[in-house]
């Protein structure tokens, strides 16, 4: 199966597939008739192995020691992610359960008072198994300025996400609070205020993502203008053409690119940028590598005709590089 057919089949971006293949996570290595490089049954099976991982919460590397412990399968994998699901939704028919009763008995219901003091508790238990239970099971009573100020307090990934959830639950009402924890000294804390406008979609949390655009660290910087070009949001592209030539979150910041190009936002000004920023003098190979793949994921006769150049490039890797996107895009 070739590349573009893995990509419309699994909802994986080529650019992800093509990051997977550089990691050596996933790389397709038969050839079609017409010389295309085409994924088998196995590869597609250690994708799916792949992508079981990452649900589970690892990170790429974590994924790739997993891939070589002989021990773990995919069948292992995936059971072990039925039981997370079958754990999830039993936690939520118990919170909407709570919910309910809470809901039936009235604002006057002291139960229900004192069930919201000892969630409050459990927010700062010592044990994040316990934490994030809390937050999952935490009813309308347990305020947005409290669910905010756990949640920067928060180091633990599972417990961090379900506080998101929380909060985004919560809606505008945990602006206020998110808005004065962005104002921290403390750069963990200002991270941790990103993550939680992100999973907050609202009007509000754009322009709170937004004012972090000028945060004083690169990576808060980076959090925001992704989740900004998520929401499809053009005048973020230069910070994310900022993100390729760093090699900071580039392949998603790449993909982001290509989104908004493909919408009509402002998709000459993002080719024009990154053209630019290929022939800066000051511009590393490395850098001009990355840039020459984000190419790929914008569309143009403006963009062809630099990636045909870029193809004879004196620089070896981009020259390789501009000739498998041109290959990719039909144009070779």
């Amino acid at each position: 199966m070739l590349i573009g057919e893995v990509s419309a089949r699994t909802g994986l971006s080529r650019r992800m597939l093509r990051h997977y293949d550089e990691l050596g996570l996933v790389s397709p290595s038969a050839r079609s008739s017409s010389g295309y490089r085409e994924y088998s049954r196995e590869e597609l099976a250690r994708l799916l192995h792949v992508e079981s991982l990452r649900s589970l919460g690892m990170s790429l590397a974590e994924v790739s020691g997993a891939l070589a412990d002989p021990s773990r399968g995919v069948e292992q994998s995936l059971a072990e992610l039925a039981r997370q699901t079958r754990q999830r939704i039993e936690r939520e028919r118990e919170l909407l359960a709570h919910l309910e009763e809470i809901e039936a008995a009235g604002p006057g219901d002291w139960q229900g008072v004192l069930a919201v003091l000892g969630r409050l508790g459990a927010l700062r238990d010592a044990d994040p198994r316990s934490r994030q239970r809390a937050v999952l099971d935490a009813d309308p009573g347990v305020g947005a300025e409290q669910l905010v100020e756990a949640r920067i307090g928060e180091s633990e990934t599972n417990v961090a996400g379900a506080l998101d959830w929380a909060i985004a639950r919560a809606g505008d009402s945990a602006l206020p609070s998110l808005a004065d924890a962005a104002r921290s000294p403390d750069a963990q804390v200002r991270s941790r205020v990103v993550g939680a406008l992100s999973a907050l979609k609202t009007p509000g949390s754009t322009e709170a993502l937004r004012a972090l655009l000028d945060d004083s660290e690169p990576g808060i910087r980076a959090g925001s203008a992704l989740e900004l070009g998520r929401r499809g949001l053009p005048e973020v592209a230069w910070h994310l053409v900022a993100l390729v030539v760093e090699g900071r979150n580039d392949v998603e910041a790449a993909e982001i690119l290509g989104e908004l190009a493909s919408r009509g936002s402002g998709g000459s000004d993002i080719a024009a940028w990154l053209i630019a920023r290929l022939h800066d003098p000051g511009c590393p190979a490395d850098a001009r590598c990355r840039l020459t793949q984000a190419l790929a994921e914008i569309p143009g006769p403006d963009v062809d005709e630099e990636l045909s150049e870029l193809a004879r490039d004196e620089e070896l890797q981009v020259s390789l590089t501009a000739k498998a996107v041109l290959a990719m895009r039909g144009e070779l």
